[in-house]
């Protein structure tokens, strides 16, 4: 990975720094060499050129990304294959910390952000699901906060569609993150955008309690706890969250998806009404 910075990609992309690595490839800091523009790449390992699933899945993150075309979804620009058909993807860079990081450094926080945080997502989530797309691994590693208009507003970005369902084709197994897999994920069955409000419901508990709904010693016993565990309502952890929040993550979390919140944009009213009762739903809710 290193052996690939300060090079140029497909004569157009220059590699300039590494941001991360994962299991299916490194994404690097680079830029449009012909007009400057600041870039992040996406560059599938070597060794999984050959692996038809992960050019597969790649090519579907690609996809799945451009046809939101939300300002809550990391737009992808670009696609294209190197030598040995190692493939790639062209992203915007995003300037700010994932919501993973923001956690860590602040443990939780308050109702007004949590609220705007959800918002956000469910905005996000509302233009993919229209698109046909549903992600199915969203975790707070997978949502990133950028610096976006006036002092302390940030824009929600979701990114990695990397295992996203599109256009109904079909699920391709069991895949996700074990504390935040809705049950019918977890067993293999159908999902569809139901399954992201769920996660998002998870999310939306961390976010404001510092901790999980559902946790246990191994993956197999987490995954037990959702399908069949109860969890104790975020009101009773931290004492100033309205009874009216436990309302929304109810719904969010109940073990069948014809309980949960039946669209993204339901989930957004419900939010909304919990901060503000009558502000209207399409007015912008900044995170700080």
């Amino acid at each position: 990975a290193e052996a690939r910075v300060g090079t140029c990609v497909d004569g157009r992309y220059a590699l300039d720094a590494i941001l991360g690595r994962g299991g299916m490839g490194v994404v690097y800091a680079g830029r449009h060499v012909g007009i400057g523009k600041p870039v992040a790449l996406k560059v599938l390992h070597p060794h999984r050129a050959r692996d038809e699933g992960a050019l597969t899945r790649f090519l579907k993150e690609a996809r799945a990304a451009s046809a939101a075309g939300s300002p809550h979804i990391v737009d992808v620009t670009d696609y294209g294959t190197l030598e040995g058909g190692t493939a790639y993807l062209v992203m915007e860079l995003l300037e700010g910390e994932s919501l993973a990081r923001r956690l860590a450094s602040r443990g939780r926080l308050p109702l007004a952000e949590v609220v705007a945080v959800g918002v956000q997502l469910a905005r996000g989530l509302a233009a993919a699901h229209a698109a046909g797309i549903v992600h199915r691994d969203l975790k707070p590693d997978n949502v990133m906060l950028v610096p976006h208009g006036g002092p302390g507003e940030e824009l929600v970005k979701i990114v990695d569609f990397g295992i996203a369902k599109v256009d109904a084709a079909g699920d391709d197994g069991v895949a996700g993150t074990p504390h935040y897999m809705a049950p019918e994920q977890a067993a293999g069955g159908e999902t569809d955008g139901r399954t992201d409000v769920y996660a998002v419901g998870v999310m939306l508990y961390e976010l404001a309690t510092g901790t999980r709904p559902f946790d246990a010693e191994t993956p197999l016993g987490v995954l037990a706890r959702h399908a069949h565990g109860d969890y104790v309502p975020a009101s009773e952890r931290q004492r100033e969250l309205p009874r009216a929040f436990d309302g929304v993550l109810a719904r969010c979390l109940a073990k069948d998806p014809a309980q949960r919140w039946p669209t993204a944009t339901a989930l957004e009213e419900a939010l909304l009404a919990v901060v503000a009762p009558k502000r209207s739903r399409r007015r912008w809710v900044p995170v700080a």
